[in-house]
């Protein structure tokens, strides 16, 4: 069986527009939702002060790991191969940076526990969990899309507010 699927002869202009319109309401959400991370972090780290101080170290162990494995990496290519002179003393170096970017991280980690504990932390991260949602559902009714389409979109859209920030 061959099924064959042609290009569409009416209405293309339509589903072009749907399509631009189902776009623009992506980006309309994907803003709203870093917007929602920002205004959280931002009132995270106005609560719990230690947290930025936290997060530096992080930053700080993290370059510091990068420079030793750039090293390593520049003594490989220098002398191609994957083992060097000073191997034993860059795999130490190495081993104690990511000992110390671990310490940090854990750290890190418990800070934001402790802070997200606070009862009234969470009443205000709620509040602006609702100005998120209310502000989606406005993006919806001035979107354009066909029902079908913005709820295929909001189901890409769905994993938003989990893991790396949506670009």
């Amino acid at each position: 069986y061959v099924f064959d699927a042609d290009a569409p002869r009416e209405g293309r202009d339509h589903a072009s527009e749907q399509m631009f319109l189902a776009n623009r309401y992506r980006n309309t959400l994907c803003a709203i939702e870093r917007k929602r991370r920002g205004d959280s972090e931002a009132l995270l780290r106005l609560r719990c002060p230690e947290l930025v101080e936290a997060d530096a170290r992080v930053i700080e162990a993290q370059e510091a790991l990068d420079a030793l494995l750039r090293l390593g990496k520049q003594s490989n290519a220098r002398n191609r191969s994957r083992t060097s002179a000073d191997d034993e003393g860059g795999k130490a170096a190495i081993k104690a940076a990511r000992g110390i970017l671990k310490a940090a991280r854990a750290a890190q980690k418990d800070l934001r526990h402790a802070a997200y504990a606070d009862g009234s932390l969470k009443e205000e991260l709620d509040a602006i969990d609702g100005a998120s949602r209310t502000a989606a559902r406005e993006a919806r009714g001035t979107s354009s899309l066909y029902w079908a389409n913005y709820q295929h979109t909001e189901e890409a859209c769905s994993e938003f507010h989990k893991g790396a920030p949506p670009r």
